[in-house]
């Protein structure tokens, strides 16, 4: 009996041993960058969509985008690149980079349902409950009860955002003891 090679389950499946550089972001993120490293080593045939698939198993908006050909210098290794967050679009032109690790930046990620997935400690404080408290529930349910448009608006803000990958607009957050806080949204993908 023969031995039959098996069919790829994704396309562009490697054979073993290839060389492939793996770059993550954000650089900073040692943990990510250990568990797509990880990831990538355990994989007997890689392809950045199964590494994609294997990463997303613990963080679910990770994107792996391989090296375009056109960006390969000689025949060294390949590289791939592993986003925790997605893809960062940047904002409008003249728009100064955002330092998505620095302490001054509050940032949460929504999924399709605008419920929050992820977010760090500088949104937490700003919200002003529990991480796991605000996990899993839409950004509407943060906002002031008195805007009596608010869930409207943010439709429409996340419409512009799904449109044009980028929307720019200010919520009204009620602090615990009652004072309105505001905050800055920038969304981007």
């Amino acid at each position: 009996m023969s031995r039959r090679r098996r069919v790829p389950s994704f396309p562009g499946e490697l054979e073993r041993p290839v060389d492939i550089q793996l770059r993550t972001f954000p650089s900073a993120d040692s943990t990510f960058h250990a568990f797509a490293c990880e990831a990538l080593d355990a994989m007997k045939r890689p392809s950045a969509r199964g590494l994609q698939d294997d990463i997303r198993i613990r963080y679910p908006l990770a994107v792996v985008r391989r090296q375009e050909d056109i960006a390969r210098r000689g025949a060294g290794s390949l590289v791939w690149y592993a986003f925790r967050y997605g893809s960062v679009a940047h904002g409008p032109p003249g728009m100064p980079l955002i330092d998505w690790d620095g302490r001054d930046i509050a940032w949460g990620i929504l999924d399709e349902e605008r419920r929050f997935v992820d977010l760090n400690e500088a949104l937490v404080a700003i919200v002003e409950q529990a991480r796991d408290a605000i996990l899993g529930r839409a950004v509407e349910e943060f906002t002031n009860p008195e805007d009596p448009s608010i869930r409207d608006d943010i439709a429409v803000v996340w419409q512009q955002f799904l449109d044009a990958r980028w929307a720019e607009s200010t919520i009204r957050f009620n602090r615990r003891d009652g004072r309105h806080r505001h905050a800055r949204k920038s969304p981007g993908s």
